[in-house]
């Protein structure tokens, strides 16, 4: 329903387009293009491919609502991507599916995750 975009331009005078789309579920989508093409990232896997793996859940939460912790619908949207990220990570990544094999930091595996569909 509502988006927000944001065009970066370089030194050579190339651009690039990041639009964030709030979902109706609270969650937020990033939409890049690709080749040409355009994909919906959930911002949440997004995260957790760029912060270090040994960051969890309740810090990447606190990151993400700083100082305003009265906040409620920042809250809420803070919540839905945490949310987004931890139920793709259960239905797509090595370490949710084998709990007695070797866990793979998560960053890893959401950069794998992401290198195989790009």
């Amino acid at each position: 329903q509502y988006s927000v975009s944001m065009r970066c331009s370089r030194p050579d005078l190339t651009t690039q387009t990041l639009h964030l789309h709030a979902l109706t579920s609270g969650g937020i989508n990033a939409r890049v293009v690709i080749r040409r093409q355009e994909f919906l990232i959930p911002l949440g896997v997004i995260l957790r491919a760029l912060v270090p793996s040994d960051l969890s859940d309740a810090e990447l939460f606190d990151m993400l609502i700083g100082p305003r912790q009265h906040d409620d619908h920042l809250m809420q949207r803070a919540t839905a991507v945490l949310i987004d990220a931890a139920n793709i990570r259960d239905r797509h990544f090595e370490s949710a599916k084998t709990a007695k094999g070797k866990a793979s930091s998560v960053q890893v595996e959401t950069l794998a995750f992401l290198g195989k569909r790009f």
